[in-house]
């Protein structure tokens, strides 16, 4: 199951913001030039996340004049507008009116957790759960409270202040099934008339993942630093296959060695490349799979032909993964959705999405590397350009050669 739909609170007023970030809601306060929302979009954005409801108050205007009814032409925006305070628990349950979906996120205006969501939902699922909460293990909870956890599911909440030391906070992500907070009052507060007395069964899951708070002065001072403080590593190249290495068939599929063609002078650009970048990821949608055309063997064999080649010449291929899944599915890993770019970054836990770069031929490509935050290259062989790359090439080749002389050039830091 697919949950594409997310709940942000984001109507709090900010008090402790206030004194250095003046007439915004805090989820508008910028970072790097940029609202925090976006980030937060941009996010939910990369795992697929399509419907999104912003519970607004304070200033509520500035957020929804600001983003309108869409976001990037990827995700529908509705507003859930309080007019007077309604506490999380009742922010949560007027924004769910809004949800189609039977499931749904709901995550923090003021803050982000990068979790992994696809794990996340599986955890749910795996669990039969009508709610799920993230925790995230610091060295200090006084700040946050501290949650006690037995076999993944939550046994105690402690409010901030009382236990000092490590330990396991809520990292204010949550998944949980629509129908939950039906029968409860109009107004109330999620952690403490929900989470801390429901007779529910509240599951948890910890994350070792980025986790920023801009609700106090110190961190939204830090939280510019914390955003890009990855960006200066090695980036990683991910590659289309089709049509970016060898020739693309028309109206059929690869299906075995000796009808895999590279393209001219792409062997030896991806030597090359091998030595400006940590990793070279290959990304490809192999749907001809579920069409019974080939076999996931068939498209084995065609991967190591191809590797054993491009090694000849002194290439590395670092990682492959494709998607078998029909187009007609909406599978979360076939491009444009980012499964698979989360699945090499379980493998390969160094990427750093916002500092590689996407290589590919197709509208698809464009839209899985913009998801993930990266610089996108198209390559077109006839020479047209699209402008919603930012940058495009007639071949692998061409891209190689500017590339090996100036990998910076690529480098555009997005967060």
């Amino acid at each position: 199951m697919i949950i594409n739909s997310a709940v942000i609170l984001a109507g709090g007023f900010g008090t402790r913001l206030q004194t250095v970030v003046k007439d915004l809601p805090k989820p508008m306060a910028p970072i790097n030039g940029r609202p925090f929302l976006e980030y937060i979009l941009d996010y939910l954005m990369s795992y697929n996340v399509t419907e999104v409801v912003l519970s607004i108050g304070y200033m509520h205007n500035h957020i929804s004049d600001y983003f309108g009814n869409n976001y990037k032409n990827v995700i529908n925006i509705s507003y859930a507008v309080e007019d007077t305070p309604l506490g999380t628990g009742g922010a949560i349950k007027r924004a769910s009116t809004f949800i189609k979906d039977n499931y749904f996120f709901v995550l923090n205006g003021d803050s982000l957790f990068d979790i992994d969501l696809i794990g996340f939902s599986d955890f749910f699922l795996k669990h039969n759960a009508e709610i799920a909460l993230s925790l995230r293990k610091m060295t200090d909870v006084s700040r946050y409270g501290n949650v006690t956890v037995t076999d993944n599911i939550v046994t105690s909440f402690q409010e901030k202040g009382v236990k000092s030391g490590e330990g396991l906070i809520n990292g204010g992500v949550y998944l949980m099934k629509k129908s939950l907070l039906c029968n409860y009052p109009d107004v109330f507060s999620f952690e403490k008339d929900f989470l801390e007395k429901t007779s529910k069964t509240v599951f948890a899951q910890d994350f070792d993942a980025k986790f920023i708070d801009i609700g106090v002065p110190d961190d939204y001072y830090r939280a510019p630093q914390i955003l890009t403080d990855e960006l200066d590593d090695v980036p990683t190249l991910f590659l289309d296959r089709d049509g970016v290495i060898n020739k693309r068939i028309v109206g059929g599929y690869v299906t075995k060695p000796d009808e895999f063609v590279f393209e001219y002078g792409a062997k030896e650009a991806i030597a090359f490349l091998t030595g400006c970048f940590r990793h070279i990821i290959i990304i490809s949608n192999q749907q001809g799979i579920k069409k019974g055309v080939m076999t996931a063997a068939d498209v084995d064999a065609v991967h190591s032909y191809m590797c054993r080649e491009i090694e000849k010449v002194g290439g590395k291929i670092d990682g492959i993964y494709y998607c078998p899944d029909l187009a007609s599915e909406n599978s979360p890993r076939r491009k444009p959705a980012t499964g698979m770019g989360y699945n090499a970054k379980k493998d390969f836990p160094d990427i750093v999405f916002a500092n590689s770069i996407m290589v590919g031929d197709a509208i698809t490509d464009i839209e899985f590397g913009k998801r993930l935050n990266m610089t996108v290259v198209l390559i077109n062989h006839d020479g047209n350009s699209d402008d919603s790359a930012d940058f495009n090439y007639t071949s692998l080749a061409t891209f190689a050669k500017e590339a090996k002389d100036d990998i910076n050039k690529f480098k555009k830091k997005r967060l």
